[in-house]
């Protein structure tokens, strides 16, 4: 089993993300893949069809496919690029045909460019480097229930076991999560130590933030980062659907061992 950011137990089982195209005049409509994820080593073809819509009290802001394969008698959500079960925002913000969403330039010479990490899942980590605490408690009716202090703690946490820099994080995973999102082992040794070290939320946010920065704006990190996500032990194993391609993808982590280990 695995925990949420919001600490419930969740089954660890593996979803798809595909991307969604807007139809004039009405709601994003998912691309239904060919295979689904029930199907490995059976060698069965998969009978798949829309089945209906899922409203979601958070994260993608509209209903999400559910698609059925007759085949293995499944139905399974097909999340939009970025989203994954029970999240309540994205690990990297990408369109919905999956295209990763650059931080916008400010004046001047311009920067190299870099992935766009608010209203992320590393929020929490953003503001804590900052120095920004959220409330410790929740103001009014207006405050985002999420948004307090509790939730930074332990959104801090979930972004540092993403990222492989947990001091529960085993050597094999950080090897495993270092070689997904292209950065030196070393690195994240080092961002292990500051966290591990730093009892402060501004240093622990500081901590995670010195990895991303470190991550090359690649279309494919959104899939990278769901993949980390599984060897982390946050959630099951994503699969993107590529009509290109006509596959099944995952996010670049090489198989080896439990997901979780």
């Amino acid at each position: 089993m695995e925990v949420s950011q919001t600490g419930t137990t969740l089954a660890r089982r593996p979803f798809i993300t595909a991307p969604y195209a807007i139809i004039e005049g009405g709601a994003p409509v998912a691309t239904v893949p060919e295979r689904c994820p029930f199907a490995e080593g059976d060698g069965r073809p998969c009978n798949l069809t829309r089945h209906h819509r899922r409203a979601r009290k958070t994260g993608p802001c509209f209903s999400l496919a559910v698609a059925r394969c007759g085949t293995h008698g499944r139905a399974f959500t097909l999340y939009p690029p970025g989203h994954r079960p029970y999240g309540r925002k994205v690990v990297a913000q990408a369109t919905l045909q999956g295209e990763l969403v650059l931080a916008p330039l400010p004046e001047g010479p311009p920067p190299p460019p870099r992935p766009a990490w608010e209203q992320t899942i590393f929020d929490a980590a953003l503001d804590a480097a900052r120095g920004t605490a959220w409330p410790r408690e929740v103001p009014s009716v207006s405050q985002p229930a999420g948004d307090y202090w509790n939730t930074q703690r332990r959104a801090l946490v979930v972004g540092a076991r993403l990222l492989g820099i947990h001091p529960d994080t085993s050597d094999r995973a950080r090897e495993r999560i270092a070689f997904a999102l292209d950065v030196p082992h070393l690195t994240l040794r080092d961002a292990a130590q500051c966290f591990a070290s730093t009892p402060g939320y501004r240093g622990r946010g500081a901590a995670v933030v010195s990895v991303l920065d470190q991550l090359a704006p690649r279309r494919s990190l959104s899939d990278r980062l769901l993949s980390c996500g599984a060897v982390a032990g946050l959630w099951g194993r994503p699969s993107r659907w590529d009509p290109g391609g006509r596959a099944l993808r995952c996010g670049g982590v090489p198989a080896s061992g439990t997901l979780g280990g």
